[in-house]
């Protein structure tokens, strides 16, 4: 698979893209006018109305504008973290990938970074970094030329700008869930933009969530913005197959367990088949509903989620600060709370087991959000117990200790 840029965080950063990259031929759009100035929705995720799911991809991939028109990014808010990036330094990156963002070639297997995409992301900031988040990537940044500031410290805070497609890097920044401009990234284009494409991308999910801005001449016509949306929706229900799917094999109790896996009790999000094109996770925890005896030990496979107990009031997995507006990690939702796990190995490494001991009900416990990693509990005392998924926010689920 196609990795997503440069970071010293290699397991997190393979394991994202690992997940990633929708190979599916994209549709022409039909319809539309040589009108400029129009305003484009593309959407940033997606999360199904019939269950919970990520699905970290643009819909659609190419957007053909007109220099002077609004783009408007929306994101649904399923829990993972985004960012709509642009600029010169990423073109590179943009010119590997369209090949396989427009399903022109096949994703490689494997877990290997390719050394060309390497090459065109090398100094690019990946979203996590040393300290947490990376505050190149976390915070908005509009750098007319580079080099990027050094040691994850933020870029000089200015007004946006209109987007001339000449700028170094060019990026939104986290797009928070709440407040203003919850969920949206607006951006205008300038009305002296030059015709071509213009490559984005998430720095948290990699080039595999990629797509491209195709800015016409005004003298040429574009999709209205209904036909944008259908290929939108065309694009969304192809990747849904293989979730759907595995969303059902999971249900059925089909699991396709890692080599090394111990009795595991709960799957935490259904595993996509390996090889499978769809860059997203099921947000859901299978069965939903399950029962113990006082004494058991009872595991849950986790995979880029987290089990979490007597879980405090919803908060996401980043928040800004008002008054410096840095980016932050919110600990209890990312990071283990009240068990010690030593760090994971990450995709493609032994699978880890860490036993949390015992647990009776009246404290805060949480995994934090692992990949690779079988949780166990041990229960002493009978009652039924809510647990959830802390940065997933519709992903919860029910213990019944008898």
């Amino acid at each position: 698979m196609l990795p997503g840029g440069s970071s010293d965080n290699a397991d997190m950063r393979r394991l994202l893209v690992v997940l990633a990259l929708l190979a599916v031929a994209l549709p022409a759009c039909g319809g539309g006018s040589k009108t400029s100035s129009a305003t484009r929705t593309v959407l940033t995720d997606y999360d199904h109305d019939e269950f919970a799911v990520s699905l970290m991809a643009y819909s659609p991939r190419l957007v053909p504008v007109h220099p002077g028109d609004s783009i408007e990014f929306k994101q649904a808010w399923t829990g993972e973290a985004h960012t709509v990036t642009f600029g010169t330094l990423v073109k590179g990156a943009g010119d590997f990938m369209r090949p396989f963002l427009t399903g022109q070639k096949p994703i490689p297997p494997g877990d290997d970074e390719p050394p060309e995409l390497q090459a065109a992301l090398e100094g690019i900031p990946f979203f996590f970094g040393d300290k947490g988040a990376n505050q190149t990537a976390a915070q908005p940044c509009y750098l007319q030329q580079g080099p990027l500031p050094a040691d994850e410290k933020a870029c000089p805070r200015v007004p946006q700008p209109a987007f001339t497609g000449r700028e170094a890097f060019y990026n939104s920044g986290f797009i928070p869930y709440e407040g203003n401009n919850g969920n949206t990234f607006d951006m205008k284009l300038s009305k002296d933009i030059a015709p071509g494409d213009y490559f984005f991308y998430c720095l948290l999910h990699g080039a595999g969530m990629g797509g491209y801005l195709q800015v016409k001449p005004t003298t040429v016509a574009i999709p209205s913005q209904d036909a944008v949306s259908r290929t939108a929706r065309r694009e969304i229900d192809t990747a849904m197959k293989p979730l759907i799917k595995a969303r059902k094999d999971a249900q059925a109790n089909r699991w396709d367990l890692p080599p090394g896996a111990p009795k595991v009790d709960v799957l935490a999000g259904a595993l996509v088949p390996d090889g499978t094109l769809t860059f997203g996770l099921t947000d859901e925890f299978y069965p939903k509903k399950s029962t113990a005896k006082v004494g058991d030990k009872v595991t849950w496979l986790l995979y880029g989620h987290a089990v979490s107990f007597r879980v405090p009031k919803y908060g996401p997995q980043l928040r800004v600060d008002p008054k410096t507006h840095a980016v932050e990690l919110n600990d209890q939702a990312y990071n283990p709370v009240g068990v010690k796990v030593p760090e994971t190995e990450g995709p493609g490494g032994k699978l880890q087991v860490i036993d949390a001991g015992t647990y009776d009900g009246t404290k805060f416990l949480s995994s934090g959000v692992q990949f690779n990693v079988a949780f166990s509990v041990a229960f002493t005392k009978a009652g039924t117990y809510q647990y959830a998924c802390a940065i997933h926010p519709r992903m919860v689920g029910t213990l019944v200790v008898k």
